[in-house]
C-alpha cells in the first residue's frame, strides 16, 4: 500500500511540475531551482514561509512535499502538509500523503489519527482499513486492529491475505474459535498451505478438537511424507486422544526421519511402557535417552518404575511352626526370578526343610534340601501360566518330586464395581507336610485347588481357597479357607474387623494312626478386631486379636502381629507372628521375609 501511494505521488508530482512551472509560477519554481542547486537550507526556509503565509494550490503543495521527501526532509514535509491541511479539508490526496509520512517517520499515533479521518469520509475504501489495521497492530492496539481488518474483509471477502491477518488478530484477542473458523475458510481455498495446516492443527489442539487437529496434520503428511514435525504433532495429538496405536506409529516414523529426536523417543517409550509386553522396548529407549542426557529426570523416574515392576527379584524367607500335634516345622527358601523376555519370567529356588515330631513311637527328626526351577508365561495381559518342577531330598534318602502348575487370571482391576478380582487355579504334586513320619513313610499328595482374591470398591477385602487332595495311602481331604477384612475406620491408625472360616474333611480318620490326620467335618471360625499404624512413610505395623472356636470346643484367644518395613520401592522386610486355633488343633508360627529388586 505504501508503494501504491508513492507511485501515485510521483505521477502526480510530474504532472504538477509540468503544469506549475510552465505557467511561470516564480515563487514555486524558485524553490525547485534551490533544490537543484543543492541550497536545501534556503529551500526549506522558503517552503516554511510559503506554508505559513496562506493557502498553497494543491498541485504545488504536493509538489513541494515530494521535493522534501526526495531529500528525506520528512519533518519539513509533515509540517508543510499539516499546516496546509486546514486549507484543503476535502483533499484525500493530502491526507493520504500525510498519513504515509507519519507512517514512514514512525509516528504511528498521528498516522492513525489521519487514517481515522480518511475512513470517516471514505468508509468503503478498503486500502484505508488495511493501513489502519496494520498501524493499529504495530501500535499494539490489537482490538482496534481486529475491527479494522473485519471491515476490510467485509469489503472484499475473497482476499485471503486479509483473512489471514484477521485470523491472527482473533488469536491475539483471545478469540480462538473465530480464528479457527477463518483458517478453515483459507484452507478450503488454498489447501496447499502447509504452514497454515500446522497452525490450524495446533489451534485445534488448544480448542480440544483433537480429531480436527489429527486431520490437519494428516493433510500435511499427505502433501509432504518427510515432514517429521507433522508426524510428531500427529503422534502427540493421538496420544492425548487415547489413540495409542496411531500415536506409536507416528512417533516411530519421526524416529525414522530424525533418529536423534529424543522427545519422540521419550513419548514412544511412555506408550510402550503401558502397552502389554512392550516394557522392555521402553526400558531400552529410556536408557538411550539417558546416555545422551544423563539428567533427563522423567526418563530416570519411569525407568525406576519399570525396575519396580519388572526388575530381577531376590527373595528369602524363613518360616517356623509349632503346633498342638507336637510338630515343629522350619523352612528356609531363597528365590531368584527375572524376565528373559517381556512374556517369559524364569525362577530358581533353593529350599531347606526341617521337621521334628513327638509321637508314641518317640521323637522323629527329618531334614532335607531341594531345588525348584520354574517359568511364567504371560500369554495375555490378564492371563498367565506358571509351571515349576524340582525335588527335595531328606536325610533318610527320602526323595520327593515337587511339581506345580497354575493358571492365574486377573478378572478385574476396575476402580468401580466389581473392583479388584484375581483368580488362580492350580494343580500340585508334592510331599505331605503333616509330620516327620509322613516323610519317613514317603507319603505323597496330589492336589487341585482354586484361589480367589477380591477387593471391591469398598472397605472390604475377601480371599479364599478351596483344595482337594489325594494321598498315596488312599486317603482324601477337602479343605476350604475363607478370610475377610472390613476397615471400619480409615486413617492412622486404621481399624479393621477380621473374620476367618476354615473347613476340613478327611475320608478316613485314624485317631491313633501315624501321621496324624484331621477328623471328618472339622471347622474353625474366628472373629476379632485389628489395628494398623503407619510409622512415617516406610513402616507399617498391624496387631490383632480374635476369638476362635472349633468343632465341639470352647472358644480360645488368638493373637497376630505384622511388621513391614519398606525403605524404598525396591526392598521389603516383613515379620509376622500368628497364634491360631483352639483346643482341638492350634499352632504358633513365625515368618520372616526379605525381598529386593535389582
Amino acid at each position: 500500500m505504501k508503494q501504491y501511494f508513492k507511485i501515485s505521488g510521483i505521477i502526480f508530482l510530474f504532472i504538477s511540475l509540468t503544469v506549475s512551472f510552465a505557467s511561470g509560477d516564480d515563487k514555486y519554481s524558485s524553490v525547485k531551482i534551490l533544490f537543484e542547486n543543492g541550497e536545501f537550507g534556503l529551500a526549506k526556509t522558503k517552503i516554511r514561509a510559503l506554508a505559513e503565509s496562506g493557502s498553497i494550490p494543491l498541485n504545488s503543495l504536493l509538489e513541494l512535499s515530494q521535493l522534501l521527501e526526495a531529500e528525506n526532509f520528512y519533518p519539513e514535509a509533515i509540517f508543510l502538509l499539516d499546516t496546509q491541511k486546514q486549507h484543503h479539508q476535502n483533499s484525500t490526496l493530502l491526507l493520504e500523503r500525510l498519513a504515509e509520512l507519519y507512517t514512514e517517520s514512525d509516528q504511528s499515533v498521528k498516522a492513525i489519527d489521519v487514517y481515522e479521518e480518511l475512513v470517516k469520509t471514505n468508509e468503503k475504501k478498503r486500502e484505508y482499513w488495511l493501513q489502519l489495521g496494520k498501524i493499529y497492530s504495530w501500535n499494539e492496539q490489537s482490538e482496534q486492529a481486529m475491527l479494522a481488518y473485519e471491515k476490510a474483509v467485509t469489503l472484499d471477502p475473497s482476499d485471503l491475505n486479509t483473512i489471514r491477518q484477521l485470523s491472527q488478530q482473533y488469536q491475539w484477542n483471545e478469540r480462538p474459535k473465530a480464528a479457527f473458523a477463518l483458517q478453515k475458510v483459507i484452507l478450503r481455498k488454498n489447501p496447499g498451505d502447509l504452514n497454515l495446516w500446522k497452525e490450524h492443527g495446533i489451534q485445534a489442539q488448544g480448542l480440544n478438537r483433537n480429531d480436527e487437529a489429527i486431520d490437519a496434520f494428516k493433510n500435511i503428511i499427505k502433501r509432504d511424507s518427510t515432514n517429521a514435525e507433522a508426524f510428531f504433532l500427529l503422534g502427540e495429538t493421538a496420544m492425548w486422544s487415547d489413540r495409542q496405536s496411531e500415536a506409536m506409529i507416528s512417533f516411530r516414523q519421526v524416529l525414522k526421519l530424525e533418529p536423534e529426536n529424543q522427545k519422540a523417543r521419550f513419548y514412544l517409550a511412555q506408550l510402550s511402557q503401558y502397552t502389554p509386553f512392550q516394557w522392555m522396548k521402553a526400558k531400552k529407549s529410556y536408557e538411550h535417552i539417558l546416555s545422551v542426557d544423563p539428567y533427563h529426570q522423567e526418563s530416570t523416574k519411569l525407568l525406576l518404575e519399570i525396575r519396580q515392576d519388572y526388575g530381577p527379584l531376590f527373595n528369602s524367607s524363613l518360616k517356623y511352626l509349632d503346633d498342638s500335634n507336637n510338630l515343629q516345622l522350619t523352612e528356609v527358601s531363597v528365590l531368584h526370578n527375572r524376565y528373559v523376555t517381556s512374556r517369559w519370567q524364569l525362577q530358581a529356588e533353593t529350599i531347606y526343610r526341617q521337621l521334628e515330631e513327638k509321637k508314641s513311637v518317640g521323637k522323629v527328626f527329618s531334614y532335607g534340601q531341594g531345588l525348584k526351577l520354574g517359568g511364567t508365561w504371560f500369554v495375555h495381559p490378564k492371563t498367565r501360566f506358571v509351571t515349576t518342577g524340582g525335588y527335595i531330598r531328606f536325610d533318610q534318602e527320602e526323595t520327593f518330586g515337587l511339581f506345580e502348575f497354575q493358571l492365574q487370571q486377573t478378572l478385574s482391576e476396575k476402580s468401580r464395581w466389581p473392583g479388584q478380582l484375581f483368580s488362580s487355579t492350580y494343580a500340585r504334586y508334592n510331599q505331605v507336610l503333616d509330620g516327620a513320619l509322613a516323610i519317613r513313610q514317603k507319603l505323597k499328595a496330589k492336589r487341585i485347588g482354586q484361589n480367589i482374591y477380591w477387593k471391591p470398591n469398598t472397605n472390604t477385602l475377601i480371599s479364599g481357597d478351596v483344595q482337594k487332595s489325594w494321598y498315596s495311602d488312599n486317603n482324601q481331604k477337602l479343605e476350604l479357607y475363607i478370610e475377610s477384612e472390613y476397615r471400619f475406620f480409615s486413617g492412622n491408625p486404621s481399624l479393621f474387623l477380621n473374620a476367618v472360616y476354615a473347613y476340613q474333611d478327611m475320608n478316613l480318620f485314624y485317631p491313633e494312626s501315624e501321621p496324624y490326620w484331621t477328623p471328618k467335618n472339622f471347622w474353625t471360625r474366628s472373629l476379632g478386631p485389628s489395628v494398623q499404624v503407619k510409622l512415617g512413610k516406610t513402616i507399617i505395623t498391624k496387631v490383632g486379636y480374635s476369638l476362635t472356636q472349633q468343632t465341639g470346643n470352647e472358644t480360645a484367644n488368638n493373637w497376630m502381629a505384622n511388621f513391614i518395613w519398606q525403605p524404598n520401592n525396591f526392598s521389603l522386610l516383613r515379620i509376622s507372628y500368628h497364634d491360631y486355633g483352639s483346643n482341638f488343633y492350634a499352632y504358633r508360627s513365625f515368618e520372616g521375609q526379605f525381598s529386593y529388586r535389582f
